[in-house]
């Protein structure tokens, strides 16, 4: 009982912290500068990890999630500041604690105690668009896809923008099955992985219309499925 209160606490606190939030930036402010206070950055400061490649290869460095760029990022020997590259040939990336997949982005484990396993996207995104400012940039959303390209891949603490800019923090569920095959937290993928049992899967989402964007009721309903 202890254990089933545990799990559905932090499932609690994984979907409350993760609800999503908009925050705007001023004209002329530093970009990460002032996204370091939105936390940017997953952790508070870059921490031993690894990568694990799919040809069994692994890269150790301190590394840090950047939610603005959606990109792993790692310190090298130097002192820069790199993205992974090669994200498609990397099996997972382990960061203190936590797992961290790649499928046209970084999904990072949510619960690896049901089957399939949950996974989240959590990532900032320009939510609003502007005028052409720095760098002929034509709208805010370009402007952040030239902050991740500018300097080779390092996210580059000078870029400013000239309006004010909005931002959203937003995140996603997804589903790792036993085949490490990942599939977006949709009613049409839980038909999909409970094969030969549609008719049970239907009804629980006909009578329990659960909200596929919270972590608690995605756990309610595997749990269910799956006795």
């Amino acid at each position: 009982m202890k254990g089933i209160f545990v799990l559905s606490a932090l499932t609690f606190m994984v979907t409350s912290l993760l609800a999503q939030n908009t925050f705007s930036i001023n004209s002329k402010e530093n970009v990460q500068k002032a996204l370091k206070e939105q936390k940017m950055y997953k952790y508070p400061t870059f921490s031993p990890g690894v990568a694990v490649f799919n040809d069994g290869s692994k890269a150790k460095a301190l590394m840090n999630y950047n939610r603005l760029i959606d990109e792993v990022m790692f310190i090298e020997p130097k002192g820069d500041t790199l993205a992974i590259n090669g994200q498609e040939s990397i099996k997972y990336v382990v960061i203190g604690k936590d797992s961290i997949y790649y499928s046209n982005g970084y999904l990072q484990l949510v619960n690896g105690s049901i089957s399939p396993k949950l996974l989240i996207k959590d990532v900032i995104v320009v939510s609003d668009k502007h005028k052409i400012g720095a760098y002929n940039i034509p709208n805010a959303t370009t402007r952040v896809e030239s902050y991740k390209k500018l300097g080779n891949g390092r996210p580059n603490d000078n870029i400013t923008i000239d309006e004010n800019t909005v931002f959203s923090r937003r995140h996603q569920f997804y589903f790792l099955d036993n085949s490490s095959k990942i599939y977006p937290a949709t009613e049409k993928s839980i038909v999909k992985l409970f094969k030969g049992q549609e008719s049970k899967v239907k009804k629980y989402l006909k009578e329990n219309r659960p909200n596929l964007k919270e972590a608690n009721e995605i756990t309610a309903m595997i749990n269910y499925i799956s006795q």
